[in-house]
């Protein structure tokens, strides 16, 4: 049998078309129902780390997550695109994001951080699925062990420089050009031998 990887496109694209964003001071956020899976606990105990550094720094946190009040963290809870007031909150958090952040102990693919890269946002991701193909460097991203809290405080420090989150930034949004649909529709057409009905050269996903 043979086998081709065509990779997923973005289902929202959110934050796009904001107005160009501030760079500083960090402000990262997490978007994940699965809490625990989705490395929530070990984010919180990382992202208190920097505070001690950057003081000023925030976590927004949408999702599945417990009772939050630790200092510079905002919850947000679950939310839902389908819900024009959440859709609007969504915008307004990938618009003032600097960072999307997301330490998964496994995961699949990750469309989180295609959307955030849709939108200009770099990302830190889990080294076990996915995002080692999506964001790891150059694409526009970082990505950590599982369970590695040293790994991930140094990956938010990195990316807490302005410089360097507006940089990865900027090749995390040429990165998203290659997930969208209508590309993994042209990658499933080359797949099976097959020509775009135009004539014009197919996409892949390199």
């Amino acid at each position: 049998g043979r086998s081709a990887v065509v990779g997923l496109g973005a289902n929202h694209r959110i934050g796009v078309g904001a107005p160009e964003r501030a760079w500083g001071p960090p402000r990262f956020l997490f978007v994940g129902i699965d809490w625990e899976r989705k490395g929530g606990p070990l984010l919180l105990r990382a992202f208190s780390r920097l505070r001690r550094i950057c003081p000023d720094a925030i976590l927004d946190v949408v999702g599945g997550h417990p009772r939050l009040d630790a200092p510079g963290v905002s919850p947000h809870g679950v939310r839902s695109q389908a819900d024009a007031r959440d859709s609007d909150l969504m915008a307004e958090l990938f618009a003032h994001a600097t960072c999307l952040v997301m330490p998964s102990l496994v995961e699949p693919f990750g469309i989180v951080h295609i959307e955030a890269a849709a939108a200009g946002v770099p990302s830190i991701g889990s080294s076990v699925g996915g995002p080692r193909d999506l964001i790891a460097p150059p694409a526009g991203g970082l990505v950590v062990d599982p369970g590695d809290e040293e790994g991930l405080f140094e990956a938010m420090r990195r990316l807490s420089d302005p410089a360097t989150a507006r940089r990865m930034g900027e090749a995390a949004r040429e990165r998203a050009r290659l997930y969208t649909w209508p590309k993994v529709a042209e990658r499933l057409l080359r797949a099976m031998g097959l020509q775009a009905p135009d004539g014009h050269d197919l996409a892949e996903l390199m």
